[in-house]
C-alpha cells in the first residue's frame, strides 16, 4: 500500500526502512510482532520486505542490535495500523466470544481458528499461543457445563431416570 511506503520512508537509513518494513509485514502477515530477543527472522518475510525496499536483506543485522529502535517501530506499527495488544483488551470481550464458539464447535482447533480469524477482525494481536489455547479450553468446559445444566433442567425425572439404567451394563 502506498501509506505503508509512506511510513517506511520516514525512517532514517536504510538498515531502519528495511527493519521496519519487516516488522510491518510480520504483523500484518502473523498477527503478531516478532520476538525482539533474539530478533525473529522469517527468511521469506524478509527475502519479501528487501524486495519491496529495494535494500539489501544483509541490512537486517544492523537493524536487530537496535533493541529500543526495534520497540519503537512496533509502537509506531501499532499506532498505524490501530491494533491492540491482547491482554489490553478486557478479558470478558474475548471470553464471551470464545464462549459463544465453544457452545457451538467441540473441535478445540475450530475453536482456535474462529478466534483467530475474530482477533484479526477486531484488530487484536495474538498472543502466545499457550494464552489462546488456555483461553479456550477453560471456555469450552464453561460451554459444555452451560449445555448440560440447559439440558438437565429440560429433562422429566422419568426421562433423567430411563437415561440413568442405559449407563448400568451390569456384567456385560
Amino acid at each position: 500500500e502506498q501509506e505503508d511506503f509512506y511510513q517506511i520512508k520516514e525512517c532514517r537509513g536504510q538498515h531502519n526502512k528495511l527493519g521496519f518494513c519487516y516488522q510491518l509485514l510480520f504483523v500484518k502477515i502473523i498477527n503478531k510482532f516478532p520476538v525482539q530477543v533474539p530478533f525473529e527472522i522469517i527468511d521469506s518475510i524478509l527475502t519479501f520486505a528487501s524486495l519491496q525496499t529495494n535494500i539489501d536483506a544483509q541490512e537486517i543485522e544492523f537493524y536487530q542490535k537496535r533493541q529500543q529502535t526495534i520497540s519503537e517501530h512496533q509502537i509506531k506499527i501499532k499506532a498505524y495500523l490501530k491494533l491492540r495488544k491482547f491482554d489490553e483488551v478486557p478479558a470478558e470481550f474475548i471470553d464471551s466470544f470464545i464462549f459463544t464458539e465453544a457452545s457451538k464447535l467441540e473441535d478445540l482447533s475450530a475453536i482456535l481458528a474462529r478466534t483467530e480469524q475474530y482477533l484479526r477482525e477486531q484488530n487484536i494481536l495474538f498472543p502466545t499461543e499457550d494464552t489462546l489455547k488456555r483461553q479456550a479450553i477453560s471456555q469450552r468446559e464453561k460451554a459444555r457445563q452451560f449445555i448440560y445444566n440447559s439440558m438437565s433442567k429440560q429433562l422429566t425425572t422419568n426421562t433423567i431416570q430411563i437415561l440413568d439404567d442405559l449407563l448400568i451394563t451390569g456384567d456385560e
